[in-house]
């Protein structure tokens, strides 16, 4: 599950389960997390229904999303592991891998170098800026 980030794994008495969302998604837009592919075991269900019901929260997305708030506050390393992958899939650059996970950027470099995590090289290639160049040069004619 590569586009995939695990939230939650547990064994209960009816079987085990994992959780997983889309890995982008989690910090970018909660919004957008399609609900339907999030499965929750009945009682789970029925209490965010009941939650819902109550009309304390206006939507199930809002119950998740105030999980994964918690979750997040509760484990700040579960930001810095979601940041460390999302960087390491090249789905974000070093800086906003270390907006994700709470740092500077400078301690997201040690963090990647204690685990590690090779650096990801952010610089365009020629023909990248070539490019780049030849659409501003039409743009500005």
């Amino acid at each position: 599950m590569k586009n995939k980030f695990k939230i939650f794994s547990g064994n209960f008495d009816n079987g085990s389960v994992d959780f997983y969302i889309p890995k982008i998604k989690i910090i970018n837009n909660l919004e957008k997390i399609n609900m339907a592919s999030t499965y929750l075991l009945p009682v789970m269900e029925s209490e965010v229904r009941a939650l819902v019901k109550s009309k304390y929260y206006p939507s199930r997305i809002e119950v998740l999303k105030d999980a994964l708030r918690t979750l997040f506050e509760t484990k700040p390393d579960l930001k810095i592991l979601a940041a460390l992958e999302m960087y390491r899939d090249n789905e974000v650059s070093l800086s906003r891998a270390a907006e994700i996970a709470g740092v500077t950027t400078v301690e997201f470099k040690e963090i990647l170098a204690n685990r590690g995590v090779a650096l990801v090289s952010e610089a365009k290639s020629t023909g990248e800026v070539d490019e780049k160049a030849e659409k501003l040069s039409k743009y500005l004619k």
